[in-house]
This record gives C-alpha cells, structure tokens and sequence, in this order.
C-alpha cells in the first residue's frame, strides 16, 4: 500500500492537477490477460469501451495504462501474480485526474475465455458496473466483448453526471444559380447559307442545411432544377434538280432539356469552425437520386425543292444530381460572440458568356445543448 501511494504521489507531481466536472471527465481503461490470445481480446475489449465512450458520452476522455505504462507496471504485476490491489488503481487513476475507471481482465482456462468488465466511481468509491461474459473460441470471444463493453458502458453512463457539449446550432442555406448564353454563325457546310446556332442554360440549386451541433450530422432539403435550350436554324437557298430552279430553304431544329430534383438527407455535411476572432462555414450538398430529365426535340423543315418536314421526339429518363461544396469565412462580432449570422454572394470565375453565383446564408448560435444519449 505504500508503494502505491507513492506511485499516486509521483504521478500527481508529473501530471499535475485536474478539476472534476461534467464538462472534460477524465476515465482511466486499465486492462490485464493471461496469455497472447486473451491480450487480443483484452485489447479489443478496451478500445470498444472507448470507443463507445466516445461516441456516446462526449465529455470524458479517456486515459489507458499504455498512457502510463512504466508507472503502471508495478501494480499490473502485483494483479498478474494473484494479489489485486483496487486501491492502487484507484490511487494511480486520481492522480491521472481520472474520476472513473474500467477495469478489463480477460483469462483463458483450457478452451474457456472468461471476461469481466468493473466500472467504479472513484469520487464515491463505489462500485457502478459488473459485467461478464464466457466464450469459447477467439470469434465468439470477439461477439461477446462486443455485447460486454455495451452493457457496461450502459451502465457508466447511467452514472455519470449530464453532459453538455458546446456546439454551433441553427441553419445554413445554399444556392448556386448558373446561367450561360451564346451565339454562333457559320456558313452552311452544304448548299449557299447560314446556320446559326444559339445556346441557353440556366441550373439552379437549392440547400437548406439543419445544422444540429459537433455530435449530429446536418439535415438537409436539397432541390435542383436545370434546362438547356439549343435552337439551330438554317436559312439557305438551294439548287433543285429541275434546271434554273433555285428555291429558299429554311429548317428551325429546337432540342429542350430539362431536369428537376428533390430529396432529403439526414447525413448531410455542414461545419462550422472558429479559429481565434475568425469563423469558416463549409457544406457539402449531396447528390440527390431519383430526379426526372425531359427531353423534347422538335424539326421544322420547309423541305426545300420537296416536301415541308414536321417531326417531335420526346424522351424521359432519370436524373442524378452532383454534389457541390460551398465555404465562407467571415469575422466573429465581439458583441455577439455566440451569434452567427450573415450572408455572402460568392461569383465563381466563369468564361465569356457563363455567369455563376452562390449564395451562402446562415443563422447559427453557439450553444450547450444536453447530450441526447444521456436524458
């Protein structure tokens, strides 16, 4: 007992000091086996546990013996050889400033794999998870570690204080208008004339983001719409076979299409990140499947030396949207410090004749909202 508390005083001098709150819980995962096979799976089970931690309960971190593993050493052997000192864990997990631990041991006998997981509430000295489990066999050991670091974490976090994480919350939107025109004359390949060649598009489209803090992803209601309008008309004058007849010809072809999109995704990506006095805001709109592209073409042919010619196709198929990104930087007002809201118009470099904008629009407050999973 007094080497440990020596060990808990020499700890304290190199890690210093740690306050205790809801906010930056600190639980120390001390792990042990008996053979190669069972370190495996110890090890497996240790990195669930904090895993799950992580994504479940955000305000602890936590600390594993590797953290402090020459410090550890005399007490980890002290439990390898029968003679289990939880006063020393407990003394070493303060001194990391660790208010919990989760103490893992895994031991084969014969072809029985035997694991225990103890959760303790070093501030209370109590005792508030005890889980086992039995396996035979290295996979069945994986499924059943996978099943006990659940159960006991179920029954940490049942323990611990609420939790409260600082988050941005409030909404993002997104619109990007594209619009593109123009206009070509050629003299016709074939006979005496001119073909001229006009070509419209106009894309627009349409996110709005639900950005629900650091732990959630974004909500978001994208809509896209698009149309591409080629007209082509050719005005010449031809040759017909009949001597001295030369006779106007003029064609007008039109080839439309359009496209539209609509889709909800709640795995969207929305961010904001503040750097000193500085904020960045990046979404990303997603694809959207299951749109709907028309295509109408239609000929109007004065037939020239024969007969006029009429004809109209149509053609409907799916359509996949692409994804696009957007990104603003702006300053963080001083007197508003836990507000953003603003918007910017961004013009994208675009060739003669092609104009592109995005529009990007937020209303977002810094907040500490409960951790979902702990109410």
């Amino acid at each position: 007992m007094i080497a440990a508390r020596f060990l808990a005083a020499f700890l304290i001098l190199l890690s210093g000091s740690t306050q205790a709150s809801a906010q930056g819980l600190k639980i120390f995962l001390y792990g042990k086996s008996n053979s190669k096979t069972t370190e495996t799976i110890e090890n497996y089970l240790t990195n669930r546990v904090k895993k799950l931690l992580k994504d479940q309960y955000p305000c602890a971190d936590t600390l594993t013996d590797d953290e402090a593993r020459a410090l550890l050493d005399w007490a980890k052997q002290r439990q390898l050889m029968g003679n289990p000192d939880e006063d020393a864990l407990s003394n070493i997990a303060g001194a990391l400033g660790a208010q919990h631990v989760v103490s893992v041991n895994v031991i084969q006998i014969n072809s029985t794999i035997t694991m225990n997981a103890t959760g303790l509430d070093d501030r209370r000295g109590t005792v508030v998870s005890k889980q086992s489990a039995t396996a035979h066999g290295e996979d069945e050991a994986l499924d059943a570690a996978d099943a006990l670091a659940q159960k006991v974490i179920s029954d940490m976090i049942d323990s611990l204080p609420d939790c409260y994480v600082n988050e941005w919350v409030g909404t993002i939107t997104y619109r990007r208008v594209y619009q593109g025109e123009s206009r070509t004359t050629e003299d016709h390949l074939v006979v005496k004339g001119t073909k001229t060649t006009e070509i419209t598009s106009k894309a627009t489209t349409d996110a709005d983001f639900e950005v629900r803090g650091a732990r959630r992803p974004a909500r978001a209601l994208v809509r896209c719409a698009e149309e591409r309008v080629v007209n082509i008309v050719t005005k010449a004058t031809i040759q017909c076979p009949e001597p001295g007849r030369t006779v106007p010809w003029n064609a007008t072809e039109v080839d439309r299409v359009t496209g539209s999109a609509e889709g909800k995704v709640d795995e969207a990506q929305a961010s904001v990140s503040v750097d000193g006095g500085e904020f960045t805001i990046s979404v990303t709109v997603p694809q959207i499947e299951g749109g709907t592209s028309s295509r109408n073409w239609s000929l109007d042919d004065s037939g020239g030396c024969g007969d006029p010619v009429t004809k109209h196709e149509t053609q409907s198929i799916s359509w996949t949207t692409f994804e696009e990104h957007g990104r603003v930087n702006g300053r963080i007002d001083p007197a508003k410090p836990d507000v953003l809201s603003g918007s910017q118009t961004i013009k994208v470099p675009a060739p003669a004749g092609i104009e592109e904008t995005k529009i990007i629009t937020w209303n977002l407050e810094f907040v500490r909202d409960p951790s979902a999973r702990k109410n």
